[in-house]
């Protein structure tokens, strides 16, 4: 849902006594590429997309900044999408999602979190997704920043096990050589099978338990 076509109206005002107000409302059109990921998956149960699959979805979002420092807020969009695969017509409907979030930063430190309910239902299966994370990175030096998130994703709809849900801890560190180019490493430790891993690409099934080293260089201007 990145990629759209449509209209979006945005702006802020400020208040001495409330702080300062953000808003952004949308509605859009959607066409999404059917080797997407979402789409990629379906192939493992023989169901294929040879066009893109077009809907539509509207929202808005709206956040506060109370004080220096602090932003709250919450997001809503309301999606439905509908193509024809190779065994027929089949479209993709969802509640409304709504996402809420916080973050503070104060000298060194920033801590952010974030709370979504999805509750969809794709191809006739239900899905009741009740996602959060918390992170916290500190400046720990001039060149260095450090950081960590914990997150968990059930889903309430699945079966008891695994695929029910995904934990994962993340630690994290970045080199600043300059203001830019940059070094970044991330270690991952993830338990469960809920993070939407594709059938197509692990033809052996999942595990239980997964780990990830990523070392990247960067540049930005």
């Amino acid at each position: 849902m990145l990629s759209h076509y449509g209209a979006d109206l945005y702006g802020s005002f400020a208040h001495k006594g409330i702080g300062t107000v953000a808003y952004q409302a949308f509605l859009r059109g959607i066409s999404a590429d059917p080797h997407d990921g979402f789409f990629l998956d379906m192939r493992t149960f023989g169901v294929t997309f040879d066009s893109p699959v077009t809907g539509k979805s509207g929202g808005g979002d709206l956040r506060w900044k109370p004080i220096s420092g602090l932003t709250v807020g919450t997001s809503i969009v309301k999606p439905s999408l509908s193509g024809t695969a190779n065994i027929g017509p089949m479209k993709v409907t969802a509640s409304p999602l709504v996402q809420s979030y916080a973050q503070y930063e104060h000298g060194i430190w920033t801590v952010s979190g974030e709370y979504q309910r999805v509750p969809v239902v794709a191809f006739g299966n239900p899905i009741d997704l009740r996602n959060w994370y918390g992170a916290v990175t500190a400046k720990a030096a001039k060149r260095l920043s450090l950081g960590s998130y914990y997150l968990q994703d059930f889903n309430r709809k699945a079966q008891l096990g695994p695929s029910r849900y995904a934990k994962e801890l993340t630690v994290s560190a970045r080199w600043d050589f300059n203001d830019f180019v940059y070094l970044k490493t991330e270690g991952h430790f993830v338990k469960g099978e809920g993070m939407d891993y594709l059938l197509v690409t692990n033809p052996t099934g999942y595990k239980p338990d997964a780990k990830l080293l990523a070392i990247k260089i960067g540049a930005s201007f």
